[in-house]
Order: structure tokens, then sequence, then C-alpha cells
């Protein structure tokens, strides 16, 4: 019976350290996300700023693979605007995910700390039974 619970006890112990490698891995796909997300806001704010510089009725042409085809600039203005408001909601859904993340991570370390502690408690009868 205790040698039972000490197999689940360590069976529980490499599946909590297997989960929290798997979050790492998917936080380290987060942050490349969110440097990706945050490049593209700041180069549609630059872009924003511009557009508060011309006039309505100014030309614009928008590049579309190796040529340059003519937009309304009221239009334009109108899609940077989207584009920002869609990578600040990303942000936002990014944060949110890795506060996620971090709060599981929590979770799982207080379990294995537990059972490492129990284990380490329970040593001698481990002992014990492997003789």
């Amino acid at each position: 019976m205790a040698q039972a619970h000490i197999q689940r006890a360590y069976m529980e112990f490499e599946e909590a350290r297997r989960k929290l490698q798997e979050i790492s891995v998917q936080q380290q796909k987060l942050q490349k996300h969110q440097a990706t997300v945050l490049a593209q806001l700041h180069e549609n704010e630059t872009v924003q700023a511009e557009f508060n510089l011309i006039k309505d009725d100014t030309e614009v042409y928008k590049m579309i693979g190796p040529t340059l085809v003519k937009q309304d600039a009221v239009e334009a203005k109108s899609n940077i605007d989207k584009r920002i408001n869609y990578f600040k909601k990303e942000q936002s859904r990014i944060e949110q995910s890795n506060k996620d993340y971090e709060k599981q991570k929590e979770e799982l370390q207080k379990k294995a700390l537990g059972i490492q502690k129990w284990l380490s408690e329970n040593q001698e009868n481990i002992r014990k039974l492997q003789q």
C-alpha cells in the first residue's frame, strides 16, 4: 500500500514537471508572438502619425507586391485605425494568456514542492521498501 502511494507520488511529480516544461514552451511561443505584435503595432502607429500630418484629399499610395496602387486617404486612415485596434486587442489577449500560464505554473510548482516534501519526509519508508 505504501509502495503504491510512493509510486503515485513519483508519477504525479513527473506529470507536474512535464506540464511545467510544456507551459515554458508555450510561454516562449507567446513571447515571440508578442514581440511580432508589438513591432506591427509600433509600425502602424508610426503610419498613423504620418497620416495625421496629411490632408484627407492628399494622394496616398499603397504598395501591393512590386506596384503602388492609389488609395483614398480616408480609407487608408480607417484601415490603419482598424489595424491598430486589432493589434491592441491581440496584445491584451497575449497578456491575459501569459497571466493564465503564470497562474498554472504557480499551481504546478506548489504541487511539485508538496510532493517533493512528502517524499523527503517519507524517505525512511522508501528505503525500507526498496530493501
